[in-house]
């Protein structure tokens, strides 16, 4: 009795309890689960928390290790500055001692007054060292050695220097995105230029090099091919079979190096290993941030603005350009560019030319160039880029790719070079082909009239230089002189010089009289452009290295012009010679003031710019471009006539 009395009731009790105890666990349970999940939450909010703060810990002790540079490198200074001038004092006191007495009283005077330095001195000796400081950041000089050595530049006893530096550290790493680079020397043996029509859009130029680790009074600004036997790289990209391209030496990957002729990196050009994986102080070895860094400490008078225009005389150091106070504001100078018109050529323009009357351009495609007309004047409404038709398509070179097209002045016939290696002279008026000449060569890569349009001059892809008649269309001569393509020419503005840049880094002056060579410059990089001044002796060159040169055979300094992103990949000077355009794979277009470069417009178009021309009354602008299509630009002016 007793045994059934407790097991009935201990079962009916322990199934309640059990089943209440079973839900209270459940609970328990949730709640360890939710409050696990909150402290594990917690736990990666503090390990990114520490993750940042060891990020920050790391730059405070590159900056500390900086700033113990400086202290060391101002210790040292200063204990062999005060050094020097003891032994300096104790030799000029032996000296007076043998003048004679009113020589040594005289000395003696004033050597007591050299020894009291006003702060006028001071102001004075510093702004005597701001150029040398300055040539000193550009070299690369920027404090960023290995920790330890107290020789660190004296540029960087100047505070302000190092407030520049963090300064333009941030600004890059906020502003700038990195550029991607190969560390694999087969990943970047070859630099090609090519234009691929098959690729995204249609034909974006795609110029492969390698890439370097607004428009305002002052010096500032707001904001190949593989290698072949001859010729230069078929602008239809590697697939096309009938050309190829000669290499492209490197170039130096920062700008400042072809100026100073040395490496602009630390230790040697080459970043140090600790400083690679971090992109804010990789800025230092940047010319956009070293630009930067010297207008920020206050060495330049730029308004805030890095400079971008410098001038270089013999063999001393570049410097900033001071630019005359009408630099922006002459008659003549163009402010705007309109666009009032877009032809829709239908491949990328390689090549373009304005008729002198102003009604007709002439675009140069793949296997064609293409004749449209021009607004009669530039209050025309623009037409539409989808209703736009040419005039006139003349078929040549064979489906190759045209790099040049020359017109006479009367418009009678037309001129056109490319990959191929003849050479189409046009009827333009009848649309038929006259005849082709046979230049020897894959491929024909510039174009230039003479004065009387008596003679062309057309660039090979080998080097030479070839001298037609334009009349009875024979061969007067080859100049030889360039070991690689012949990739420009232009002519003097007496007509007698003529001068051609090429892929062998050489600048030549060719006397058209005597068709021989007369001079020769050597640049750091390959030349792809250049323009002859039309009013003086000065030649601007555009390079594979993004910089602008202007030089001149009679004056002894040189501007070096610093905008572009990219290759400069057409020039052109304005007829009256007052200012010039260049255009590049950076989408840009500028127009600088010559010779000294004042930055008048800078536009940027949606693809790279491969071609440009301007009108014989300057008042018209037409590039070429990647975009299948040449753009017509209105210029305006400071003043109401361009002439």
């Amino acid at each position: 009795m007793f045994s059934n009395r407790h097991a009935t009731g201990g079962g009916g009790s322990g199934g309640g309890h059990g089943k209440g105890h079973g839900m209270g666990i459940m609970e328990h349970l949730d709640r360890i689960r939710e409050e696990y999940n909150s402290v594990n939450t917690q736990l990666g909010q503090q390990r990114q928390e520490l993750e940042k703060l060891s990020i920050e810990r790391e730059q405070m002790q590159r900056q500390f290790m900086m700033y113990y540079e400086m202290s060391l490198s101002m210790n040292a200074e200063f204990m062999k500055q005060n050094e020097v001038n003891k032994k300096l004092s104790t030799v000029l006191q032996q000296v007076i001692t043998l003048l004679p007495p009113d020589q040594a009283t005289t000395a003696s005077a004033a050597f007591e007054r050299a020894k009291h330095v006003t702060q006028a001195d001071l102001n004075q000796a510093m702004m005597g060292n701001s150029q040398a400081q300055a040539m000193a950041l550009l070299q690369g000089q920027l404090g960023m050695q290995l920790p330890g050595n107290p020789l660190m530049n004296p540029a960087f006893a100047n505070p302000a220097a190092f407030a520049a530096l963090a300064q333009a550290n941030s600004e890059r790493a906020n502003s700038a995105r990195p550029r991607s680079a190969s560390g694999k020397p087969e990943e970047r043996e070859a630099k090609r230029t090519k234009i691929d029509p098959d690729e995204d859009e249609g034909g974006n130029i795609d110029v492969e090099v390698d890439e370097p680790s607004g428009s305002g009074q002052t010096n500032g600004h707001e904001k190949k091919p593989a290698r072949a036997d001859s010729g230069r790289e078929s602008a239809h990209s590697v697939a096309s079979s009938g050309a190829s391209t000669p290499g492209i030496p490197k170039a130096p990957r920062n700008p400042f190096e072809a100026m100073l002729g040395v490496p602009t990196g630390g230790a040697g050009g080459r970043i140090p290993p600790n400083l690679a994986a971090n992109p804010a102080l990789l800025t230092s070895f940047d010319p956009h941030a070293q630009a930067r860094l010297l207008a920020a400490a206050g060495m330049v008078p730029t308004n805030g603005k890095p400079p971008y225009s410098y001038s270089v005389e013999g063999t001393s150091g570049p410097r900033v350009t001071n630019f005359p106070a009408d630099a922006l504001t002459a008659p003549g100078t163009p402010n705007t560019l309109k666009k009032i018109d877009e032809l829709p050529h239908g491949d990328v323009v390689c090549a373009v030319t304005v008729a002198r009357d102003r009604e007709r351009v002439f675009t140069g495609g793949k296997g064609c160039v293409k004749v449209w007309s021009l607004p009669s004047s530039s209050s025309s409404t623009p037409s539409s880029s989808t209703t736009r038709t040419p005039l006139h398509s003349l078929d040549c070179l064979r489906d190759n790719y045209i790099r040049s097209v020359r017109l006479l002045g009367d418009s009678s016939r037309l001129f056109v070079g490319g990959e191929a290696s003849s050479i189409a002279v046009w009827d333009v008026q009848e649309q038929k082909l006259l005849c082709e000449l046979d230049s020897e060569v894959q491929a024909v890569y510039a174009l230039c009239l003479s004065s009387d349009e008596k003679r062309l001059f057309a660039c090979g892809s080998d080097g030479k230089v070839f001298v037609w008649d334009t009349h009875n269309h024979q061969k007067i001569a080859t100049l030889n002189g360039h070991s690689d393509g012949a990739s420009c020419v232009d002519l003097s503005f007496d007509g007698l010089t003529l001068w051609t840049g090429g892929l062998d880094n050489s600048l030549r002056a060719w006397d058209i009289r005597e068709l021989k060579e007369s001079s020769k410059i050597e640049f750091a990089a390959q030349i792809f452009s250049l323009g002859c001044s039309p009013r003086d002796d000065w030649v601007a060159v555009g390079m594979e290295s993004t910089i602008v040169e202007v030089v001149s055979p009679t004056q002894p300094e040189k501007y070096q012009l610093h905008m572009h992103e990219s290759c400069v990949l057409s020039l052109k000077y304005a007829h009256s010679g007052n200012w010039f355009v260049s255009t590049g794979k950076d989408n840009a277009v500028n127009c600088w003031r010559s010779p000294y470069g004042a930055n008048l417009v800078n536009y940027k178009e949606t693809s790279s710019v491969l071609s440009c021309d301007i009108s014989l009354d300057e008042q018209l602008l037409v590039t070429g471009s990647g975009e299948k299509k040449a753009t017509v630009y209105e210029v305006g002016y400071t003043s109401t006539s361009a002439l």
